[in-house]
């Protein structure tokens, strides 16, 4: 009876966890107008936008969820957040973020986009994208600069 229900722990953690679709990152520049416009040169780059959608989960409880966006660059560091708390626990360990944001999710798909913005020149390469939500990888993407 102990290990069904130790079992059963272990499928609802599971089941818990966030799943997303159609993760799209990529780089920004912002015009004189205040207009986002994506681009792929790394002199451009002013910032990175990351958009995905949250699914449906009605195991997982509603209300608000914190997502973790790492930004790992082609030399293989993370992008920091700019503010001195920019670390986080993910899957066992502690490590850095580059952006966060809080959601209100109530089990509905949702849309939702997180924001870096760059403090100095992009370089050129391939970038990784991680997104997290309680210390899980929830979905990555990557794109890259010339």
């Amino acid at each position: 009876l102990e290990s069904k229900a130790q079992d059963l722990e272990g499928r609802i953690a599971q089941g818990s966890v966030l799943h997303t679709t159609a993760i799209s990152a990529g780089a920004l520049f912002v015009r004189n107008n205040g207009k986002q416009v994506e681009t792929d040169r790394a002199r451009k780059a002013e910032m990175i936008k990351c958009c995905f959608t949250l699914g449906e989960n009605k195991v997982t409880s509603a209300g608000d969820k914190v997502f973790f966006m790492r930004i790992i660059s082609p030399d293989g560091k993370v992008l920091p957040a700019g503010s001195g708390d920019d670390r986080f626990r993910f899957q066992g360990v502690e490590g850095e973020f580059s952006a966060k944001r809080e959601v209100n999710y109530q089990n509905q798909p949702v849309d939702v986009c997180i924001f870096w913005n760059a403090s100095n020149e992009m370089r050129t390469g391939q970038y990784i994208v991680e997104i997290y939500e309680s210390e899980a990888l929830v979905s990555s993407s990557t794109f890259d600069l010339k």
